[in-house]
């Protein structure tokens, strides 16, 4: 059975290569959209299984202060989300950062010693963990920073490579095994 899957942040390096991933293999039909600009309620989610929530803000990127990221990292992927359930979405991605380690979630972020991009994650998790029920399957992917140009040329270009495809692997698993939870994935 094919399944239809929406990913929030086209032009993403993330996204993209989700994206090719899932669309190189059968069962699976893909649409991507970027909401800069636009509001997650023009999106039609009607007959969509899983949405993959790709956008957001990185550090270093652009010079953002703490209620940017939060706006973009932590209410907009809420709000996408909280959109995406009222369509019948059955799972949602929520693609976060490893810098959280793991972190309990009694933690007041204010007292953490976190980037504001990393507390903006944080807080992303907590509020879209908010929806999760059995009719709607919350998946939060703690990543390493896999692309980074220091990165890749210390580690080589097939090291970025690797990590991006085991990135895609286990998004393609736990969309096939309709799971829930927080994963994280080693460098």
């Amino acid at each position: 059975m094919s399944k239809k899957i929406v990913i929030i942040g086209y032009g993403s390096y993330l996204g993209s290569q989700i994206a090719s991933w899932l669309k190189s293999k059968p069962n699976y039909s893909v649409e991507e959209f970027d909401l800069l600009g636009i509001n997650p309620e023009i999106i039609d989610f009607t007959g969509v299984d899983v949405v993959i929530q790709a956008a957001g803000i990185e550090p270093g990127k652009e010079r953002c202060n703490p209620n940017t990221y939060r706006e973009v990292n932590c209410d907009l992927a809420y709000y996408t989300a909280g959109v995406a359930r009222q369509y019948g979405v059955k799972q949602f991605f929520y693609l976060s950062t490893d810098s959280l380690g793991k972190i309990n979630n009694s933690d007041e972020i204010h007292d953490l010693q976190l980037s504001d991009y990393a507390k903006s994650k944080l807080a992303g998790e907590r509020k879209i963990q908010e929806w999760e029920s059995d009719e709607f399957r919350i998946v939060i992917l703690r990543l390493p920073k896999i692309v980074h140009t220091k990165l890749s040329s210390l580690l080589g270009k097939n090291s970025v490579k690797e990590n991006v495809r085991k990135m895609c692997e286990i998004v393609q698993k736990a969309i096939d095994d309709e799971v829930s939870g927080t994963f994280f994935m080693q460098s």
